[in-house]
C-alpha cells in the first residue's frame, strides 16, 4: 500500500449511490454481502471526500490486525491431557463439525493436518487467485491444535484455511472481515480468529453478530497485552473469548485480562505443526483453538456455548482482578462438555421414546 493512502471501512445507505460517489476518489477492495458495509482504498487527502458524501453512513479505519504468539519454548502434550481431550475423543472426534482458521493460511500437506481437508481448501482474501499457503507458521500451529491428528483437540473435524494475514503475521481489518463472511458462506460451523486489534470498525463488530445470528460460533484469542480491550474478542456475546493458563493453570501473564473474558484454556508451551515440522509457542492465540477444538467434539448440541461455560473447571485465584475477567468462566474441559452434550441427546432419546 502507497505510503500516502488508507484502506477504509464505509457503511452507506444505498449501495448503488455509495459506489457512484465512492469510486471517483478510491479503489475497491471489499463488498461484504452479509452486512451494509464496503471496504476502500483512498488518498489520505479524500477521505474527509468520501466522509461527506450524502449515500455514506460512516467511515472507519480499516485496523492493523496481527496474530498472537509471543514465545518458543519446548512442551510435550500436557495441554490435551489437562483438557481431558483423550477422554473426550472415546465420545467424539468432532466428524461432522467444520472449523474455519482464520489467520495466516494452513500448510494443508502437513502430516498432522493433511486428512482434515476436503476438496475446498479454504480461500485466500489477499491473493484470491492462489491458495491459502502459510508462509508464516502461525495458523498452521493454531489448526494443528484445532485438529492435529497427534496434537488437536478434534483430530476428526473439516477446517478450512482461510488466509487474511499476511507472512509476517499481520493484515488489514478488513480483510478479517472479509474472510469471517466467507467461511459464514461456506457453511463453516466454528470460526477460529487467533488475531486481534486494540481497537475495531463498526463493520468488525457488526460482521461478527451476523454470523453469531446465523449460527457460526466465533472463538477469539484474548490478546496477549496482559490486560484491556482486544477485538474481536471484546465484542461480547457474538465472540467467545478466550484466556490463556500454563500447564498449572496460573494465569499467563501477557494474557488479557477484561470483562468480556468467557473461559480460559492452555496457552503456554503448546507444541503444533508448523510447516515443515512441529514448534512450541506461547500465546492466547495458542489457547483459542482449544475451545475451538471442544465445540467442535459437541458441535450439534443444543445451547452449546452456555454448555461450553458450564461445565468448566473452576481454577484457583487470590489476585486483585476478578476471577471471570481473568479466567471467564473457567477452564475449558473437552470431556466434561462431550460428556454433558452426550447426556443431553440420551435424555432426548429417551423422552421421545415415552412419547411414542
Amino acid at each position: 500500500m502507497p505510503r500516502d493512502s488508507v484502506d477504509l471501512i464505509v457503511g452507506y445507505r444505498h449501495l448503488e449511490d455509495a459506489l457512484d460517489a465512492l469510486l471517483p476518489f478510491s479503489d475497491l477492495l471489499h463488498v461484504y454481502e452479509e452486512i451494509p458495509y464496503l471496504a476502500v482504498r483512498c488518498e489520505k487527502g479524500d477521505m474527509k471526500a468520501l466522509a461527506g458524501q450524502p449515500s455514506v453512513s460512516s467511515v472507519d479505519l480499516s485496523h492493523l490486525v496481527r496474530a498472537y504468539p509471543t514465545t518458543r519454548s519446548p512442551s510435550a502434550l500436557w495441554n490435551l491431557a489437562r483438557i481431558g481431550a483423550h477422554e473426550a475423543h472415546q465420545l467424539s472426534r468432532g466428524e461432522h463439525a467444520c472449523v474455519a482458521i482464520i489467520d495466516t493460511g494452513v500448510s494443508v500437506d502437513h502430516p498432522e493436518l493433511a486428512l482434515r481437508f476436503g476438496e475446498l481448501l479454504g480461500y485466500n482474501v489477499i491473493s484470491p487467485d492462489r491458495p491459502p499457503t502459510d508462509r508464516n507458521g502461525h495458523g498452521t500451529h493454531v489448526a494443528g491444535i484445532v485438529a492435529g491428528e497427534s496434537t488437536g483437540v478434534a483430530p476428526g473435524c473439516t477446517l478450512y484455511a482461510v488466509k487474511v494475514l499476511g507472512d509476517n503475521g499481520s493484515g488489514s481489518e478488513a480483510d478479517v472481515i472479509a474472510g469471517l463472511e466467507w467461511a459464514l458462506q461456506a457453511g463453516a460451523d466454528i470460526a477460529n480468529l487467533s488475531l486481534g486489534s486494540s481497537q475495531a470498525s463498526r463493520a468488525f463488530e457488526a460482521m461478527c453478530r451476523r454470523c453469531h445470528e446465523a449460527g457460526m460460533h466465533i472463538v477469539a484469542a484474548a490478546g496477549n497485552d496482559g490486560r484491556g480491550a482486544d477485538y474481536p474478542a471484546a465484542f461480547g456475546d457474538s465472540v467467545i473469548a478466550v484466556a490463556a493458563v500454563d500447564r498449572d493453570c496460573r494465569h499467563a501473564d501477557f494474557s488479557n485480562i477484561w470483562r468480556t473474558n468467557d473461559i480460559s484454556a492452555p496457552g503456554v508451551g503448546i507444541t503444533s505443526s508448523v510447516p515443515g515440522g512441529y514448534e512450541s509457542f506461547s500465546g492466547t492465540s495458542m489457547a483459542a483453538p482449544h475451545v475451538a477444538g471442544s465445540l467442535a467434539l459437541a458441535l450439534g448440541t443444543p445451547s452449546l456455548e452456555e454448555l461450553l461455560g458450564d461445565h468448566c473447571e473452576r481454577l484457583p485465584w487470590s489476585g486483585s482482578d476478578a476471577y471471570r475477567d481473568v479466567f471467564g468462566a473457567g477452564l475449558v474441559r473437552a470431556d466434561w462438555l462431550v460428556r454433558a452434550a452426550r447426556g443431553g441427546e440420551k435424555r432426548k432419546r429417551l423422552l421421545a421414546d415415552k412419547r411414542r
